[in-house]
């Protein structure tokens, strides 16, 4: 039988939580049935039977298609499974039994050896060609980010003035009302804002945006 880590704090991710409880049994599905690479052929009758519902192929891809991969007509792959599972280093790691799920990535272009460096060939964990550039590459997204949210927040909010309040409750309206094109950073704020208790990653994706935010809502400061 096999075993495998699972992460306790979906409770609390945002994207989890934010799930059908239909939606939340086919993933949890999806994590236990999918073969030691992370790769699941997608079969719904079987999952609809198992599951106990009857999602269809339409609802699947636009539900998952930021946690999973098609990679044939036949072959998906759960985005961050090796990563999870045997950690950041899986590409070099000489664990036969990673080493194993590695082999099933390059067999389906997953992962390219190239003069005996694993590359990873499509959208995965990070995308980098080696772990050693990942620290570069994560530079080069920031500066990129920064610019992006420069510009995207200026369309978004919609106020060339600073906006002022004077409690959290105050706080929460405004972000309600601003118009935000990244949907994901206004869920993830108001879910911080209202309690919630929040992962690293989350974390790190309102950070992305901190400075202007705060550019524009100084009170922010005191909570992000």
């Amino acid at each position: 039988m096999a075993k495998r880590f699972t992460d306790s704090e979906k409770w609390q991710d945002v994207w989890f939580t934010e799930l059908s409880n239909d939606n939340k049994i086919i993933w949890l599905y999806l994590l236990d049935t999918c073969d030691n690479a992370g790769i699941f052929k997608l079969n719904l009758k079987l999952l609809n039977f198992n599951c106990s519902t009857n999602i269809t192929v339409e609802e699947f891809i636009s539900i998952f298609k930021k946690k999973i991969t098609q990679i044939n007509e036949e072959s998906w792959l759960i985005n961050k499974y090796c990563y999870y599972q045997y950690g950041p280093d899986f590409l070099t790691s000489k664990n036969k039994a990673v080493e194993k799920a590695v082999v099933k990535l390059i067999q389906l272009g997953v992962i390219k050896n190239i003069k005996g460096t694993n590359t990873l060939s499509i959208g995965y964990q990070y995308p980098i060609d080696t772990l050693q550039e990942e620290e570069e590459v994560k530079e080069e997204v920031k500066e990129e980010v920064k610019e992006e949210v420069k510009v995207q927040l200026k369309e978004e909010i919609k106020v060339e003035e600073k906006i002022e309040v004077k409690t959290k409750d105050e706080l929460r309206e405004v972000i309600k009302n601003m118009k935000f094109k990244d949907e994901d950073l206004k869920k993830k704020l108001l879910f911080h804002l209202a309690g919630g208790y929040m992962t690293q990653e989350n974390k790190e994706y309102i950070n992305k945006y901190k400075t202007q935010l705060i550019e524009k809502i100084p009170a922010l400061n005191e909570y992000i």
